[in-house]
């Protein structure tokens, strides 16, 4: 690592911003990966879970969307807590959006391995695979993306804009020729097909919410973006409104397809997107969609490292982590925060295989993924009407908005802990041990000087003209 003076300012344009946005969602990935979750708890209401979760998402993504008016910097919502409540308030929200990121690079090798690939095999007549490669593949697939992002920015968020319109394009067909083949119906859209009633539905919406809560993104490249406080708030609201229509197309397709009265067996299947691909569009649509969901998990994975290694980036510069996860190195990059969150992921989801199974580990990783942002966005929420008493305060942005969220949020917070079942429940657990480090890190940085300046945002609205 060599001796810096930080982040290459002024270097990504909106098509960056936008690239950041949609791959850190990995729509492909997103839509037969992270989904599955969904699909395993709300089973025929599948769809309905998805909407609610999209729904919910409108009121949420007005906080980022309003906080990137006035600031920006590499902390993202870690600057946007502290200059809203206070250092520690700010970071505690950075803290969280942190084990949401690590939680969704982590599984990314294990549903390749593990799960894709197994599926792909399986439609071409191969029963038996070598259930022993998953984990080193795992391991190699996670050193690789770090060695990307390592390299400079800008070269994989070019790579990462194509392939996430090729990505929703295939899906919007795909899903289009499904349901023009399938029996319709509107029950999908109610709860009585969820074996648990509302109950599955929410716990649903928390995995549907995982899979574009990466829309924000984006704001962890404020510092790097050109007019940052104009050109991040597009790229949110862009990137958003096509990932989320996508989804709620993409999974009633899945739905009837697949027959709603069966859907008990759809997300312990696999990858049931692929088998669906090949039994509607044959084995070239099988082809087409396996090389897009491979690919797409590949820039998925690129994406959340590049957002959580900024994110680390500033709080190293904020000496909350080692100084030296706070510099970066030739290349403008934080590449030793990348390096240490690769590792990590390796040995988390590592154990996670071990001591669950490969579906097992896969869906407990998601789980935390998603514990992690149900968290992160309700403490960012409390932060948007804090941060604009002081200022232009608008009731239905600034108070009405965040509240409805705020009480969605108390909604699935109930579906993770009633019924109190396993694997559920170690979710909220970890999240409190989680929660308790963050304290640690607070109190040990707290004894150094400096500390009101801990998480200030390194540009705001009355320091830098748009």
């Amino acid at each position: 690592m060599s001796g810096d003076k930080g982040l290459e300012k002024g270097s990504l344009g909106f098509r960056y911003l936008l690239a950041e946005s949609i791959a850190l969602i990995s729509p492909m990935g997103a839509a037969l990966g992270t989904l599955l979750g969904s699909a395993q708890y709300a089973q025929g209401a599948f769809p309905l879970a998805v909407l609610v979760a999209m729904l919910v998402t409108v009121f949420w993504i007005n906080t980022p969307y309003q906080f990137s008016k006035k600031i920006a910097g590499a902390g993202g919502f870690y600057h946007y807590g502290a200059e809203a409540v206070g250092p520690s308030f700010g970071t505690l929200v950075g803290w969280f959006y942190l084990m949401n990121y690590f939680f969704f690079i982590a599984p990314g090798g294990i549903f390749i391995f593990g799960l894709i690939l197994p599926t792909i095999l399986s439609q071409f007549g191969v029963s038996s695979y070598p259930t022993w490669i998953v984990l080193p593949a795992n391991a190699v697939y996670l050193m690789l993306i770090f060695v990307l992002t390592y390299f400079g920015i800008r070269p994989s968020l070019k790579y990462s804009l194509v392939a996430s319109m090729l990505e929703v394009a295939f899906l919007a067909f795909f899903a289009g020729f499904v349901i023009l083949h399938s029996i319709n119906s509107p029950l999908v859209f109610t709860p009585t097909l969820s074996p648990t009633g509302w109950s599955g539905v929410l716990l649903g919406a928390v995995y549907g919410f995982t899979a574009v809560s990466g829309v924000s993104g984006t704001v962890y490249l404020g510092e790097e973006a050109k007019a940052p406080l104009k050109n991040v708030k597009r790229a949110l609201a862009i990137s958003f409104s096509i990932t989320a229509a996508t989804f709620v197309l993409v999974s009633y397709a899945m739905t009837v397809g697949w027959g709603i009265n069966d859907m008990s067996s759809f997300a312990s299947s696999g990858v049931p997107g692929i088998i669906l691909s090949y039994k509607f569009l044959g084995l070239a649509g099988l082809g087409v969609i396996s090389a897009l969901v491979l690919n797409s998990v590949f820039a998925g994975g690129l994406a959340p490292l590049i957002a959580s290694a900024r994110l680390v980036y500033s709080m190293g510069r904020d000496r909350l982590l080692p100084e030296k996860l706070g510099r970066v190195n030739k290349h403008k990059v934080p590449g030793l925060a990348s390096l240490v969150l690769a590792i990590a992921a390796v040995v988390i989801s590592t154990l996670s295989v071990i001591g669950l199974g490969v579906e097992g580990g896969f869906i407990f990783m998601l789980l935390l993924a998603g514990v992690g942002s149900l968290v992160a966005h309700v403490l960012g929420s409390i932060a948007l009407p804090l941060y604009y008493r002081r200022r232009s305060f608008n009731l239905v942005f600034h108070g009405l908005f965040p509240g409805i969220f705020l009480a969605s949020a108390v909604l699935v917070a109930y579906s993770l802990l009633i019924p109190f079942t396993f694997p559920v429940y170690l979710g909220p657990l970890v999240a409190v041990l989680w929660g308790l480090l963050c304290w640690l890190l607070i109190r040990r940085r707290r004894t150094m000087g400096g500390w009101e300046l801990v998480g200030r945002a390194p540009i705001r609205e009355h320091e830098q003209a748009t």
